[in-house]
């Protein structure tokens, strides 16, 4: 059975990292991260993929949490599923991701990826251009979570100095890959 993984390009040594130890044979391709800046570019872009795509592969599994307004509703038309999960935070975790939210609404969660690009960020956001949006869009946040998934070597600093360029505190999670590695077999297993 021919299986195709899209998934966001952010998730890249995450699932590399899963696939070559489970070593399933699926393809998979990925959307560029960025896109979650604009959501509305998002569904369009996987909508997009997915037409390209529709009669190539018996199954297509997005590889994202419900990221974009109207996700599911799109992944139906065309028959493709999605890991579980309300969030793409959400995949790599233990299960500590809501409960997190419900400890403190005002969570940012940082990710190795987003440890790495957050110069991305703020370019992408125009806080370079106009240093005040940093007030405006970090505003309501009342701490940093890293979720460290141990696949992009040490980050730890990196993660440190962004909390301290938003001004909030930082809480480490390493969380590993073995979230995101039970929600792919439960999809793929067809209990998803």
């Amino acid at each position: 059975m021919s299986i195709l993984l899209l998934a966001c390009g952010s998730l890249r040594r995450e699932l590399a990292e899963v696939l070559r130890r489970r070593g399933w044979p699926v393809e998979v391709q990925y959307l560029p991260p960025e896109l979650h800046l604009s959501p509305e570019d998002l569904a369009g872009a996987i909508e997009k993929r997915l037409e390209e795509v529709r009669d190539r592969y018996e199954r297509v599994v997005v590889v994202y949490g419900r990221c974009a307004a109207g996700l599911d509703e799109l992944l139906e038309r065309f028959r493709a599923e999605r890991l579980p999960g309300e969030h793409c935070y959400e995949i790599f975790g233990d299960g500590s991701f809501m409960p997190l939210l419900r400890e403190q609404p005002g969570t940012y969660f940082l990710t190795d990826y987003l440890c790495q690009n957050f110069r991305r960020v703020i370019s992408g956001l125009g806080m370079d251009r106009h240093p005040q949006l940093k007030q405006v869009y970090f505003r309501n946040y009342t701490r940093v979570v890293y979720l460290n998934t141990g696949t992009h070597g040490r980050l730890q600093e990196k993660a440190e100095e962004i909390a301290s360029y938003l001004g909030l505190p930082l809480k480490t999670l390493k969380v590993g890959v073995a979230g995101l590695e039970k929600r792919l077999e439960q999809v793929l297993a067809g209990a998803g």
